[in-house]
């Protein structure tokens, strides 16, 4: 059964949510941290409650109404279950993979837009697939070795004897 810290774990790896160092969870959004304490850095907060993550940009004493729902690519259930059947490592890139078709579907129509004088562009969400590529690719790298079958393993082989030494 994964455990919230694997989850948590799973969810640093793969930057989801986008920004945050550190995920911390709390029991209800009354026990966010809020006047005269001074939220986290960095910092998302997971609401059992709800199941949100909240997040604030405040570093200094706020209200409740300053935190906000962060938006995610993956669901916890959905994390936990893949924890249960592939581990951690294995997770990780099954996450990736996820994200990765979630920004393929976001790609559709979003380019920017232009209004005489007014252009705005959006970022180029080939980009964000790509990086989101190359951290596959690293953990796919990263489970290989910790699994034992990566390919740095050194094999001995014997030169064969042709012709039965008679040559």
């Amino acid at each position: 059964m994964a455990t919230q810290a694997n989850i948590f774990l799973v969810r640093l790896r793969i930057k989801d949510p986008e920004g945050f160092i550190k995920l911390l969870e709390v029991a209800t959004t009354s026990l966010l941290p809020v006047a005269p304490a001074v939220p986290a850095s960095q910092t998302a907060y997971l609401v059992t409650a709800d199941g949100n993550y909240y997040s604030t940009d405040s570093t200094a004493p706020t209200l409740i109404t300053q935190y906000s729902i962060l938006k995610l690519y993956i669901s916890d259930t959905t994390l936990g279950l893949m924890i249960d059947t592939y581990g951690v490592d294995g997770a990780t890139c099954k996450a990736l993979r996820s994200i990765i078709a979630s920004i393929s579907f976001e790609m559709r129509g979003l380019r920017g837009n232009s209004a005489g004088a007014d252009k705005t562009e959006y970022q180029n969400l080939k980009d964000i697939i790509d990086v989101y590529k190359y951290l596959l690719s690293l953990c796919t790298d990263n489970k290989k070795s910790n699994d034992g079958n990566n390919s740095g393993r050194f094999l001995k082989s014997t030169h064969p004897t042709i012709a039965g030494d008679n040559l």
